[in-house]
């Protein structure tokens, strides 16, 4: 009879090993997401986080790309103008005419040095619900700081300072000398390839690129 206890002793104590090794070896996710990437193959052999820590093996990432996000550099000159909730517009080249709307979510607190130019990182986050945009794409973010509609526009490239701001621009004349006449203008807001223009130009007149 005593032998017979230590046998079922000695069974118990295989099942529950048995047991342990098994649940050691199930990957249960932390996260409800996707798998990102598969980073071994059905026989690889692996290591355990309880055993080497960091240097275990990476089986797979895992990510939630309901809500995704752009990271990028703003410049030290427009920092101050940026603002967490801001919105945004972003453009990925695997959709050209598509333009997907986000907002500011993250602003770093230090700025890096690079060449002389100070920058400072933001983050952009998108809602992703459908999930047509990937991890490690590459997107453009263009930060809303004013905007108007129905607005009358020339390139930036037209547009001539003078030494007291004043502005204008220069329009084809064929009574001119050289073929071309300056026009005074009011300036309004610009996104740094067309510019808003209040007041010395009407619709459809054409002007010249500088």
């Amino acid at each position: 009879m005593a032998r017979a206890k230590a046998q079922v002793a000695q069974a118990q104590a295989a099942l529950e090993r048995a047991e342990e090794d098994l649940r050691n070896s199930t990957i249960v996710s932390s996260m409800d997401g996707l798998v990102l990437s598969s980073d071994v193959e059905v026989g690889d052999a692996v290591s355990s986080i309880l055993v080497l820590g960091s240097q275990a093996t990476l089986v797979m990432i895992l990510g939630d790309v309901s809500e995704v996000y752009v990271r990028g550099k703003v410049d030290e000159a427009d920092i101050g103008k940026v603002y967490l909730n801001q919105p945004a517009r972003i453009t990925v080249e695997s959709f050209p005419d598509k333009k997907f709307e986000g907002q500011v979510t993250k602003i770093s607190p230090m700025g890096v040095e690079e060449d002389n130019v100070t920058t400072f990182e933001v983050r952009v986050s998108i809602h992703n619900p459908t999930g047509e945009l990937k991890a490690n794409m590459s997107a453009n973010a263009e930060i809303i700081l004013e905007e108007k509609y129905d607005v009358l526009l020339v390139p930036e490239a037209a547009v001539l300072y003078g030494k007291e701001r004043n502005t204008s621009v220069e329009v084809p004349d064929p009574k001119e000398e050289q073929g071309r006449r300056r026009v005074a203008v009011k300036l309004g807001i610009s996104n740094g390839i067309k510019t808003e223009v209040l007041k010395g130009l009407k619709e459809d007149q054409q002007v010249v690129l500088q």
